[in-house]
């Protein structure tokens, strides 16, 4: 007979030398201030989707997810990137869906290549990974039977306003840690 003996883990100690983080502390760092200014820039960015493209309302929400960021010159790239990238994967898919006519058939064969290239090719850019993200979603809203050109549009408006939420907050959070005369304001 296997015995088999297994005891609990020990408590988690804070690093020599440190208190434990207290919540009220947390809401006073750096990263606590950038938490809750990213949740308020969400929070628009999903009442205005739901305002604006009913349809699609979490679109701004998630670019903001993705584009906000505690690094204002990573979240200004990504922010670039993300609409650069948009803009081509709509342009790319409702010109395919235009000049495909009624063909289900090479429309569901461009989804399964855009989903190809969308992973294999995620590592090369970020604007390109995001090309083929919206062309698939563009080609899956025609495959639907939506209006395609719709969702392109509401698409690249969704994102647009995503990362104008974003650098809008990235602004607020500058002017907030740096005061406004550091952050572009005038001297106080």
């Amino acid at each position: 007979v296997v015995q088999s003996h297994v005891s609990p883990a020990p408590p988690i100690e804070p690093e020599a030398g440190r208190a434990p983080v207290a919540f009220g502390d947390l809401l006073r760092s750096r990263i606590g201030g950038f938490a809750l200014l990213r949740a308020a820039a969400v929070g628009l960015a999903t009442a205005l989707g739901i305002e604006l493209y009913p349809d699609h309302p979490i679109w701004p929400a998630i670019t903001v997810l993705l584009v906000l960021r505690p690094r204002a010159g990573e979240a200004l790239s990504i922010g670039v990137l993300r609409t650069l990238g948009t803009f081509a994967g709509v342009v790319a898919a409702t010109a395919f869906v235009a000049v495909s006519g009624d063909s289900d058939v090479a429309v569901a064969l461009a989804f399964f290549v855009c989903a190809y290239l969308m992973i294999a090719l995620q590592k090369v850019n970020y604007a390109v990974f995001v090309l083929f993200l919206t062309a698939v979603l563009v080609l899956s809203q025609d495959l639907l039977g939506a209006d395609a050109d719709a969702a392109a549009g509401q698409r690249l408006a969704a994102t647009a306003l995503g990362a104008l939420i974003s650098f809008a907050a990235l602004g607020v959070g500058l002017w907030m840690v740096r005061g406004p005369s550091d952050a572009g304001g005038t001297p106080g």
